[in-house]
């Protein structure tokens, strides 16, 4: 519902350089209830499957639409200097996590200095954890 994002423009980053991307609208639509910022905030929002297939990294790129208009995940190939990733990848099995990579590198935009960045929590080995809660 937004909580990260709102959180990165409550500690300085300007709202207008922030995209955040939901897989239903309804979510989007809750937390501006939530929050109560439906008419002031500027995050762009937009819905999007992060888990869809992309299209290869090296097929021709498509006219740049500027950030504010961005209304799907093909738009934004090879564009964006920083990605949050908290807390998804240990939602998925092995094969999703590693197909959410991919999408995360074809989004990446090849230049130093971006990065993707986030919290996840992981084992040394491979492997699923029943009912544990990390403080």
């Amino acid at each position: 519902m937004g909580s990260d994002v709102r959180r990165l423009a409550a500690d300085g980053y300007p709202e207008h350089n922030i995209l955040a991307c939901e897989l239903h609208q309804v979510f989007i639509d809750l937390g501006h209830e939530l929050f109560h910022d439906a008419d002031t905030c500027k995050i762009r929002f937009f819905t999007a499957d992060v888990l869809a297939p992309q299209p290869p990294l090296r097929s021709a790129p498509k006219a740049q639409v500027p950030l504010c208009n961005v209304m799907g995940l093909d738009q934004l190939k090879d564009r964006i200097t920083h990605i949050s990733m908290g807390q998804i990848f240990h939602l998925f099995g092995k094969q999703v996590q590693e197909e959410l990579a991919c999408t995360v590198g074809w989004l990446l935009k090849r230049e130093p200095g971006a990065i993707v960045f986030g919290s996840q929590q992981g084992l040394f080995t491979e492997g699923y954890l029943d009912n544990v809660i990390f403080g």
